[in-house]
């Protein structure tokens, strides 16, 4: 089988694409530093959607009704953006947390972590609720991954921080 590729034509600081998303088949997003692409036809033709409002976009998850999509970068506070079309996006409550890095689906919670400890969820998307780090000593670390196991939250961070929810 002969594989084609075809560039896109994408300006110098898009070059890094971030894990996707499908809202339904054939319909692929896909995110990067203040960049949103889409495909509706399993990935032949793209749109590309962007806004100086967005800081760089780091992780985007499905939660069966909605994309979300976690940012932010250390000259603009962390954003949340959510659609549930994949076109129209929402900001909610913009820069009232630091840098968020990644987010996940518990398939009834959204989890979002990101630099200074912050742990974010929320049952709708646009109603966020801060959670406490466990912090023993000092402040906390930047968290840089979070999942769902099935069962739990697992996030991982700096210094080898491994945190498990309830």
């Amino acid at each position: 089988m002969n594989l084609l590729y075809h560039r896109m034509g994408l300006q110098p600081d898009y070059h890094r694409l971030l894990p996707s998303s499908t809202l339904s088949e054939g319909y692929i997003i896909y995110s990067g530093p203040r960049i949103i692409l889409t495909s509706a036809d399993k990935g032949i033709t793209w749109k590309i959607q962007n806004s100086d409002d967005w800081p760089e976009l780091n992780n985007i998850v499905w939660s069966g009704s909605q994309l979300v999509i976690v940012g932010g970068n250390t000259n603009k506070p962390g954003i949340i953006l959510t659609s549930s079309n994949g076109s129209t996006w929402t900001i909610q409550a913009p820069g009232t947390w630091p840098q968020l890095i990644d987010v996940a689906w518990s398939g009834h919670l959204l989890a979002a972590v990101g630099v200074n400890g912050t742990i974010l969820t929320s049952l709708d998307g646009s109603t966020w609720t801060s959670q406490k780090f466990p912090v023993q000593n000092g402040s906390p670390p930047d968290l840089f991954g979070i999942a769902w196991l099935g069962s739990h939250f697992v996030a991982v961070g700096a210094g080898g921080t491994i945190l498990t929810s309830p």
